[in-house]
């Protein structure tokens, strides 16, 4: 008698194996730019050009982050840090503190974000971030604009700010998820092996001893 196998396939395919978190970033590749001075304004030359970056410790997140530029920062959900590729590129975490703003010599002005995550796709977002010589979305944005989204948004610059240079644009693109390692279906069928030959090693001892001459 042969039947372990079987009812071993069976019971280890029955078994949930629980989901395996893992970090996760997502890039902003600007596709397109239109500016308030159409002379300053051009699409950077090294495309795809990752504008923006925000980096989760699971695709699975949601949060929101505040500061106003004088009381303590608010952080709801999970960590994150945006990093926006400028000539004076900044940084923008959830270990941030506070401190002193830009009136007072610090890089970062005020901040409102919120985003959404799920598996492999950022669902929600939208970021407002004024800086000592750039914004991204913020100040950047005229009456009745929204925050910077899943399709782009206003940015500003003092220096160059995805090829908006010295003058306030409009960008368009996606964001897009950094390749990253997927562990998950590996262990999963290493994890499924594993429980096969276990259960199966069970089964076929039981077998033996209800058939004595099973070959």
């Amino acid at each position: 008698m042969r039947k372990a196998p079987l009812a071993a396939l069976g019971i280890a395919t029955a078994i949930s194996i629980p989901a395996i978190s893992r970090a996760a970033t997502f890039d902003f590749v600007e596709t397109g730019a239109t500016c308030d001075t159409p002379s300053q304004c051009s699409l950077p030359a090294n495309q795809p050009f990752k504008l923006i970056s925000l980096a989760l410790p699971d695709a699975l997140s949601s949060g929101t982050a505040f500061w106003d530029g004088t009381n303590s920062p608010a952080y709801t959900g999970t960590a994150f840090s945006i990093t926006v590729a400028a000539n004076h590129g900044f940084t923008v975490s959830s270990s941030f503190a506070g401190g002193p703003n830009c009136a007072a010599g610090g890089v970062i002005c005020d901040f409102d974000i919120t985003w959404s995550a799920t598996q492999d796709a950022l669902i929600a977002v939208a970021i407002n971030i004024d800086a000592i010589h750039d914004d991204v979305g913020g100040l950047a944005r005229a009456a009745g604009q929204p925050a910077f989204g899943l399709n782009g948004g206003a940015i500003a610059s003092d220096g160059n700010l995805g090829g908006c240079e010295s003058t306030r644009c409009l960008v368009s693109g996606s964001w897009r998820v950094d390749p990253v390692p997927e562990p998950r279906s590996l262990v999963t069928l290493l994890m499924s092996l594993a429980l096969m030959w276990v259960i199966g090693g069970i089964c076929g001892g039981v077998s033996r001893l209800h058939d004595p001459v099973a070959d």
